[in-house]
């Protein structure tokens, strides 16, 4: 730890008694071999004393702690990361009891299959039509025959066919 980090530490946290475990046992570490910090953090922790030991204690009115409180509690209510709120708005959102979340899957699964069914028998009406309709064109044809078997070359007997054959 460096002589600007450790000064710093001693004027923030580590006076008032609130720097977390490790970070206070590397900065003791570093106080025990850093004479000139040593002193630093003992003028620090004097001048402190001395400031406020005749101080008088002032005792603040009752409703000031409860405006004080529930701005704290409030304050710590914002400082919930972004991403914590949101997941936890989501859970709102999606807390459905499993019976109703099954019977919503339940009813468009039904609803899926259903509709693919449908579009098949559709599908397969629509191909349908389409042969009779090519058939009936192929009937309307001069010669034309819509049985292949009635030639015994496989032949619609139509005008073209000859000229090309």
């Amino acid at each position: 730890m460096e002589c600007k980090e450790s000064r710093e530490l001693v004027l923030t946290d580590y006076l008032d008694g609130e720097m977390d475990e490790r970070k206070k046992v590397s900065l003791e570490e570093h106080l025990s071999r850093c004479v000139e910090c040593k002193e630093f953090a003992m003028e620090a922790k004097r001048i402190g004393k001395e400031l406020f030991s005749g101080a008088a204690k002032a005792e603040p009115p009752e409703y000031l702690w409860g405006r004080i409180k529930s701005l704290v509690l409030a304050e710590a209510g914002e400082k919930k990361s972004a991403a914590v709120d949101i997941i936890g708005r989501l859970k709102g959102i999606f807390s459905i009891p499993k019976p109703v979340f099954a019977a919503a899957v339940i009813i468009i699964l039904i609803f899926a299959v259903g509709t693919a069914i449908r579009v098949g028998i559709n599908s397969q009406k629509a191909l349908e039509l389409r042969i009779q309709d090519q058939i009936g064109y192929f009937d309307y044809l001069p010669g034309a025959s819509t049985d292949p078997a009635a030639d015994e070359n496989g032949s619609f007997g139509t005008q073209v066919e000859q000229y090309f054959l």
